[in-house]
């Protein structure tokens, strides 16, 4: 299993090609999966350590796709992130409906509140599974493709909010994408994983190069830097050229 660590503060984001392990090493972390070595520590204590109910007031895990209650609402939906915070009677309190009012407001569903969770968009329900996992109020987020289903837009809004999240809530957030520049931008580490392994970690600053994108991806991209200082990938065109010299030496 790769080594990693992630602190109160920050986002560190899983970058890899389909099958690299990225997911898997976040379902690992879960604890939905066994881990084949090593050990998972929160807080300095074994995971192995916590119950079903701490492990769910210390880590929120969102995944790609997840199956929500029938003819359920928005607000339902998000007040399920409550649920290891709730008594014996399992009923919702003031404190729990201020932190489901908070999550609906901070990813911007007030007008979807009491819609029927069927009946929205792709993106509209990741913004649903974002908002359920901050109801829960755990300081460890860990997301799968959170913003997959997203418009341009709302993938930004959605990276800039994380940020905002870990600086100014003091979360340590992991999450696992195919979105090179919003990681590079946005996150204060980066974990490169190729064929379930390491290829490299360390900060954006440090490992956005156009050797290791080609090596990891086996895509040429020409990394260059934007007016705020952040390192970005951008297509080169003639890639495709070399597809049509590689078809033509195979006919």
């Amino acid at each position: 299993m790769p080594s990693l660590s992630v602190f109160s503060g920050q986002i560190l984001g899983l970058l890899g090609p389909n099958g690299s392990g990225k997911s898997t090493l976040l379902k690992v972390i879960a604890g939905l999966l066994p881990a084949e070595a090593g050990t998972i520590q929160i807080n300095g204590r074994s995971l192995k350590d916590y119950s079903a109910r701490e492990r769910g007031r210390t880590m929120a895990y969102v995944p790609q796709a997840a199956q929500t209650p029938f003819q359920a609402t928005v607000r339902d939906v998000v007040a399920l992130g409550r649920y290891p915070h709730l008594g014996t009677l399992g009923r919702v309190r003031g404190e729990d409906n201020e932190k489901i009012n908070w999550a609906i407001e901070y990813c911007s569903l007030e007008s979807l509140e009491h819609r029927e969770i069927e009946t929205l968009s792709g993106g509209e329900r990741q913004r649903v599974l974002l908002a359920r996992a901050l109801a829960q109020g755990a300081p460890l987020l860990l997301l799968d493709e959170p913003v997959s289903n997203l418009d341009i837009r709302y993938q930004q809004e959605t990276y800039e909010r994380l940020r905002r999240l870990a600086e100014n809530e003091g979360l340590g957030i992991i999450l696992a994408d195919h979105q090179i520049n919003l990681q590079s931008a946005y996150c204060h580490g980066l974990l490169v994983l190729k064929g379930g392994r390491t290829a490299a970690q360390g900060t954006p600053a440090a490992l956005m190069s156009e050797d290791l994108i080609e090596t990891v991806f086996g895509l040429r991209m020409r990394v260059e830097q934007s007016p705020e200082g952040h390192l970005f990938g951008s297509w080169i065109a003639p890639r495709i050229e070399k597809y049509k010299a590689d078809e033509a030496d195979d006919r």
